[in-house]
């Protein structure tokens, strides 16, 4: 079982941003084939958690390899923690690996 833990703060000073994906649940699709899933937990816009599951049938896009990552919602998952929607996805794919990134913007309108 392989976990991957990041954390950072993203700093975003130059122009007005938001949180990349809405609170919710999401598909990681590439080449067609379901590879993972991200769930964002509600929370303030300035002040935001994304957790990323890969499965192992994921690959890392690069310019080589030309490989996309299209991410779809979904509304089958129903999860209402962080905790439970990583501990389901290691019992389903134990091989994936999880990354948690939590960010804090500095834009007019964040403290």
């Amino acid at each position: 079982m392989k976990r991957l833990f990041l954390s950072f703060v993203a700093l975003l000073v130059s122009s007005p941003a938001w949180a990349q994906l809405d609170p919710g649940e999401f598909v990681a699709w590439q080449g067609g084939h379901e590879v993972g899933h991200v769930f964002v937990p509600a929370g303030d816009t300035c002040r935001y958690t994304e957790i990323w599951f890969f499965t192992a049938g994921y690959s890392y896009p690069t310019v080589a390899n030309r490989l996309t990552l299209t991410i779809t919602p979904s509304r089958e998952l129903g999860f209402d923690s962080s905790e439970r929607f990583v501990a389901a996805m290691l019992d389903a794919h134990p091989d994936g690996t999880w990354i948690q990134a939590d960010s804090v913007e500095t834009r007019r309108g964040c403290p």
